[in-house]
């Protein structure tokens, strides 16, 4: 009798729930890969996997059998009070392997904060623009301006015709379906005339708009999705909703620089709920399985609001190079990898929002920092505490926001770092985020972070000297509103004409060929610091042998830049190895 009655309790809750799913989990899976790294794209809160696999490769390979992943996935993490003391939140770990989420595509109601199941559906999609696809799109209007060219909207790239900004009058036709008419929430463009809306053949078009800046830049590749977290119940996190849409961008550089080795992501929050949420923190989870998954060490950096992972020991892999599972690693070339938590905007000029607050973490099979199993030990993690709501504690003793916040490679007594302590083998997680604050109606939050790479580093307690700088410009980036970073649109005859081998290139023989150049171009070797190496002008041969065998290139990445009457020509990756 007891069985029957749970079956049938279980049986009521399950139907309840059904009932409480307005709609779908997201399903739509893109792929992002403008520059030397190659991720995934999950939509809703999730990003870098596939709902099965890892989905972030750097430095990418030809081939993606052979691509080996820093990440195997990564989430957003929301979660405060309503004035009731009700915790509201909103987490994304693995939930979309089989659908039980907290997040859902698509916009909310501005005035109920409500959505429904078409809505989700139709918005289940990611919305992609090129830079050569709004290069075109200005080269169509220049000439429009000129007389030489009738530009109708027929002619307008597919693209920048389906970009989901405030007003597109093609959306609609474009995309299926029409975009909200009170929401102007959505993602950004260049208003040529300033009106609000968005009007290709007025001269407007896609474009990247940091809000602390008055520019507006393209990069090489631009993804936009929305989701909210008001779909039904949240059956990741376990708690009730907040109320909030989200409007994720996803955008990269294509510059022939150590950017190139970043990809830039930025969440707006809009809090679409008539209540204040207070105590409020946007959070980073992420699963870092930096190659084999069984061997990463975290570690942060509090002053630049970073967090990164580098391996316990100089080879990748829990026996010898290998990993179980046949996951590729990085063998004895292992990488730092980090995120970068570069900044938060609010549409509240007196809100003052701490970059990174918080950093901690949890283990997958540990009893001593184990993972959350429920509402109140998620947001536990998402304030830098255990699951069970203990505080860290620093080597003397004193509870701290920040686990391991000294380098690897620091030596002092009193260093904390995972290296230091010698921790075991663990497959681990971390949580890291912003100050408090308290989220009113209304109220726009925007966060922009960004990965950071630094290839083949001496293991193990790597000094972090190269990261930090590779950090260094990504942060540099942001602060200087992305200005002068243009990325290059590929010239097909260009790289016909050119060609540049062996690459990978050896340090063995100590040379390098380059075909397809006239007397006087000038060829750059360049590290991935953007510290120039070497320079040549080629002689009255289209063959040119660069040696470097003076010592001043060892192992790592380059970049070679071929220049031709003060052109840039061409621009490639060169991997020089042992």
């Amino acid at each position: 009798m007891t069985a029957r009655i749970f079956t049938l309790i279980a049986f009521l809750s399950f139907s309840v729930m059904l009932a409480a799913q307005i709609c779908p989990a997201p399903s739509a899976i893109i792929e992002f890969e403008p520059n030397e790294v190659r991720s995934k794209l999950s939509h809703g809160g999730s990003l870098w996997w596939d709902k099965n696999d890892a989905g972030f490769a750097i430095p990418k390979r030809d081939q993606r059998a052979f691509d080996v992943h820093a990440f195997f996935a990564a989430g957003l993490w929301v979660g405060g009070f309503d004035p009731g003391g009700n915790l509201k939140l909103a987490t994304a770990t693995y939930g979309q392997s089989n659908g039980t989420v907290d997040y859902w595509a698509g916009p909310l109601d501005v005035s109920t904060a409500g959505t429904n199941q078409t809505n989700c559906i139709n918005w289940d999609k990611f919305f992609r623009i090129k830079k050569s696809e709004v290069d075109q799109h200005l080269d169509f209007l220049q000439q429009a301006q000129s007389g030489s060219f009738n530009y109708t909207k027929d002619q307008i790239p597919a693209a920048v015709k389906a970009w989901p900004a405030n007003g597109n009058p093609y959306f609609e036709e474009t995309n299926g379906f029409s975009m909200p008419q009170n929401n102007t929430s959505f993602t950004d463009f260049f208003d040529k005339n300033g009106n609000g809306l968005y009007e290709p053949l007025d001269g407007d078009y896609p474009a990247l708009h940091h809000s602390n800046c008055n520019n507006y830049v393209v990069p090489a590749e631009m993804i936009y999705w929305v989701f909210n977290d008001n779909g039904g119940l949240h059956q990741e996190s376990q708690a009730d909703p907040i109320g909030a849409e989200f409007h994720a961008l996803a955008f990269a550089f294509n510059t022939g620089t150590t950017l190139d080795y970043s990809q830039f992501y930025r969440y707006k929050l809009v809090n679409r709920a008539i209540e204040n949420i207070s105590d409020t923190r946007i959070g980073l989870w992420t699963d870092p399985d930096l190659g084999c998954y069984t061997d990463d060490y975290l570690g942060c950096d509090t002053i630049r609001s970073l967090m990164y992972v580098y391996n316990e020991d100089a080879i990748d892999g829990d026996v010898g190079s290998t990993c179980s599972g046949g996951v590729n690693t990085y063998a004895q070339d292992i990488p730092i990898v980090g995120i970068d938590m570069l900044g938060v905007n609010s549409t509240n000029p007196s809100l003052n929002i701490r970059t990174m607050d918080v950093f901690g973490y949890y283990e997958a099979n540990s009893p001593i920092v184990p993972r959350p199993i429920s509402a109140i030990q998620n947001f536990n993690v998402l304030n830098g505490l255990k699951a069970d709501g203990q505080p860290f504690l620093n080597p003397d003793g004193k509870p701290t926001s920040f686990v391991y916040y000294d380098a690897p490679d620091c030596s002092s007594q009193n260093c904390w770092s995972m290296c230091n302590d010698n921790l075991q083998q663990e497959d681990r997680r971390a949580v890291f985020s912003t100050g408090k604050f308290t989220l009113t109606p209304g109220e726009e939050i925007e966060l922009y972070f960004a990965t950071v790479f630094a290839p083949s580093q001496e293991y193990p307690c790597p000094n972090l000297d190269e990261f930090w700088n590779a950090d260094d410009l990504v942060q540099a980036a942001y602060d200087n509103c992305f200005e002068n970073l243009t990325s290059r649109t590929t010239n097909i005859d260009n790289k016909a004409q050119v060609k540049i081998y062996p690459n990978p290139a050896s340090l063995v023989n100590k040379e390098l060929t380059i075909e397809g150049l006239k007397q006087g171009d000038l060829i750059q070797l360049f590290d991935i610091s953007g510290r120039l190496v070497m320079e040549e002008k080629t002689t009255n041969t289209n063959k040119f042998k660069l040696d470097y065998s003076e010592g001043l290139v060892t192992a790592g990445i380059y970049f070679v830049h071929v220049q031709r009457d003060n052109k840039l020509l061409e621009t490639a990756k060169l991997v020089v190895i042992r």
